[in-house]
C-alpha cells in the first residue's frame, strides 16, 4: 500500500467516524434521553471525538493534533517525494 493510498484510506475512515458521530448526537437528540444525559455526552466525550477528529467544529477548543494535522503532513511528505 502507497502512502497515498494510506492517507485516502485514513481520510475515508476520518469521515466515516465522523459521519457515524452525527448520527449518535441524532440518536441523543430523542425524546426518550434525558436532556442532563444529552448535554453531558455532548459537552465531553462528543466534543473530545470531534475535535480530536476535525478542526470544523463549533467548539471553542482545539485538539494539539487532530486528523486533519495528521493528513496535512502526510500529504505534505507525499509533496516533497514528487
Amino acid at each position: 500500500m502507497s502512502a497515498r493510498e494510506i492517507a485516502d484510506d485514513i481520510e475515508e475512515k476520518r469521515d466515516s467516524m465522523l459521519e457515524l458521530l452525527d448520527e449518535i448526537e441524532d440518536l441523543l437528540s430523542t425524546s426518550c434521553v434525558p436532556d442532563d444525559v444529552r448535554s453531558r455526552a455532548e459537552t465531553y466525550w462528543v466534543a473530545h471525538v470531534r475535535t480530536a477528529l476535525t478542526k470544523e467544529h463549533e467548539y471553542l477548543s482545539a485538539s494539539m493534533c487532530d486528523a486533519d494535522d495528521t493528513l496535512e503532513e502526510l500529504r505534505e511528505e507525499l509533496d516533497d517525494e514528487d
